[in-house]
């Protein structure tokens, strides 16, 4: 149904969080479930990316309640972001990064407040530093 609107063109909009069971009754999919029904629709299609919009940055250094200089996390693995949203942060939960994972798509999380904000990206394997990167050069002095 949604392959004939994207090659015509058209750019379809889709409610998350609601589901059926195998009866065909309908019903919600549970916490997670609008992140969780736009990656299964991702994957479904083949999407380049999955994005997820919400009230934060992406993935932060630690909780910004209790560290107030927290700051985004350019990039993770897949791994990487599972294990954080599984041990506590609210970003993401973890089940919604599976079809992704499944099918190597990247998942963004942008913020909505925030659309120029670059966010955080996750992909299957994180990205090496380079050498002579900020870091590195910081570590070095």
């Amino acid at each position: 149904m949604l392959l004939p609107e994207l090659e015509a063109g058209r750019v379809p909009v889709l409610g998350g969080f609601i589901g059926s069971t195998l009866e065909g009754a309908t019903t919600t999919i549970g916490r997670g479930g609008s992140d969780h029904s736009a990656a299964l629709v991702g994957a479904a299609l083949g999407a380049a990316e999955i994005q997820i919009w919400t009230d934060v940055n992406g993935f932060l250094t630690a909780d910004p309640r209790l560290a107030p200089a927290a700051r985004p996390i350019a990039h993770l693995s897949h791994a990487e972001a599972a294990e954080l949203a599984y041990f506590g942060a609210k970003v993401l939960h973890p089940r919604t990064i599976q079809p992704a994972v499944e099918r190597e798509i990247p998942v963004r999380i942008c913020n909505s407040y925030e659309p120029d904000a670059p966010g955080t990206i996750s992909t299957r394997a994180a990205r090496s530093r380079r050498k002579g990167s900020r870091r590195s050069r910081t570590s070095a002095a």
